[in-house]
């Protein structure tokens, strides 16, 4: 589930891009392998169970020749029922204000 969450994630960068670019964002899979914890914890956050990680990966867009090593921090939230997974991405608020969520779901894991 954290492979597709930092898929995810890396897909949201991209089309933030192309959008403060004002260009059409191009649908890509990237490769994402070697992911390594160095952190994890529980939180709480409005009424909400998030799982919070630290770590790093590497990564590479299809049809790119370089491969990157990257940190990455993430928040995962497991669905009610305990069957799905969705991305919780933290965006401030407007002039400073509350910290808001933005929650992505996931797929269910393959196996």
């Amino acid at each position: 589930m954290l492979i597709q969450a930092l898929k995810t994630q890396i897909l949201l960068t991209q089309v933030s891009i192309a959008e403060s670019l004002d260009l059409q964002p191009i649908p890509m899979d990237p490769d994402v392998s070697r992911v390594r914890v160095d952190h994890q914890e529980s939180l709480q956050v409005d009424g909400e169970k998030l799982i919070h990680l630290q770590g790093e990966f590497d990564w590479q867009l299809p049809q790119d020749s370089v491969r990157v090593d990257s940190g990455f921090e993430i928040y995962l939230q497991r669905g009610s029922r305990g069957e799905s997974w969705s991305l919780a991405r933290p965006v401030s608020g407007l002039d400073g204000g509350d910290q808001r969520w933005l929650i992505y779901p996931l797929g269910l894991p393959t196996t």
